[in-house]
């Protein structure tokens, strides 16, 4: 938005005040919003969550703008029916449907039977980040981090889809393996169950010289990318981690997956490392392989993680996707409006 600003007029609603942004509107979903956005009179309407799916469409029909859902996460295998029926009706309501992975396109397609022409693959982007000049020994003094251990940090909810029970059997496995895994949850991002989970995991999890859960705002966890020698995320199920995006930008090695997306982006031994979802005996393999990979190696594979997210997934390439996309769209509900009205 912060690009597409400069090019359109933006209206953004959120449950909350939201980040204040010069050229962008910022609205409250508890105010009177039909009034607001009737006054903004779109020409489009995009919505990133399920959750306001209902007041997206309602305020899609007053106005007679068309409705595009974009599907960051979507979980057809891990939820039962009720939550099918959510998916299927946002599809069959939504003028287009966008998927941040093939791999998403193609569960759509076969589980749901959606049309393959109403969904759009736009995957994520990351802006290029700026050179570091931190200094990793002191970071990780001011930050209470091992200097003498390998600093694996796993950027992540604290929710089941992300695998955290099988790193806790990880830790517990090799706590004595020069390993150091710093849990990194969003900042303020709890929910309730999310709450009750962390204390589980607590409790489970070794002493806190193996094993820590913080809390990063996004700037924060930035500057950890620069200075950890691993990101690992374990995830059950996954979209194209932002995460693990701009690990790579930064410089890490990677481990995650082979589930959703992740494969997309991470070709095995090449950019990264890819492993079996819920399989404790492979994250040790690939933390262990990676402690003992060469110079020479471990510079080819974050360079080639670099080249892979600068050419494949930056901002540009993103934003331009869904520039396009709207543009299209907004261009086929105006010939879809005069067939109505030469009908008539």
């Amino acid at each position: 938005m912060e690009k597409l600003k400069y090019r359109h007029h933006i209206l953004l609603l959120t449950p909350d005040a939201g980040l204040k942004r010069r050229g962008i509107k910022v609205v409250n979903i508890n105010k009177n919003l039909k009034r607001i956005v009737g006054g903004f009179r779109p020409d489009i309407i995009s919505c990133h969550t399920f959750y306001f799916f209902n007041l997206a469409y309602k305020l899609s029909r007053a106005l007679d703008v068309p409705l595009i859902t974009t599907f960051h996460g979507m979980f057809l295998r891990l939820y039962g029916k009720d939550y099918r029926s959510i998916i299927r009706n946002i599809c069959e309501k939504s003028f287009v449907v966008t998927v941040v992975s093939r791999n998403y396109k193609e569960e759509l397609i076969r589980a749901l039977r959606v049309s393959r022409a109403k969904i759009s693959v736009i995957k994520n982007g990351i802006p290029k980040g700026e050179v570091s000049r931190i200094n990793k020994n002191i970071f990780k003094l001011k930050n209470y981090i091992p200097l003498d251990k390998t600093l694996v940090v796993v950027p992540a909810r604290t929710d089941k889809i992300k695998g955290l029970e099988y790193l806790i059997g990880v830790a517990k496995k090799i706590k004595n393996g020069g390993f150091f895994f710093l849990v990194c949850s969003p900042i303020g991002r709890h929910n309730n169950w999310e709450k009750l989970f962390m204390k589980k995991l607590v409790e489970l999890a070794p002493p806190k010289d193996v094993i820590d859960f913080r809390e990063y705002a996004h700037s924060d966890l930035q500057k950890l990318f620069h200075v950890c020698d691993i990101c690992l995320l374990p995830s059950l199920m996954e979209g194209v981690s932002i995460s693990i995006l701009e690990a790579m930008e930064k410089g890490c090695i990677v481990i995650t997956t082979n589930v959703g997306g992740s494969p997309e982006v991470i070709k095995n031994g090449v950019n990264g490392y890819l492993i079996e979802p819920r399989n404790v005996k492979e994250i040790v393999h690939a933390l262990e392989r990676c402690t003992k990979l060469t110079k020479f190696t471990r510079e080819k594979i974050k360079n080639n993680a670099r080249k892979t997210v600068q050419t494949r997934f930056s901002e540009e390439k993103m934003l331009k996707s869904y520039e396009d996309l709207f543009l299209k769209v907004i261009k086929r509900h105006e010939n879809k409006q005069r067939r109505t009205s030469g009908s008539l």
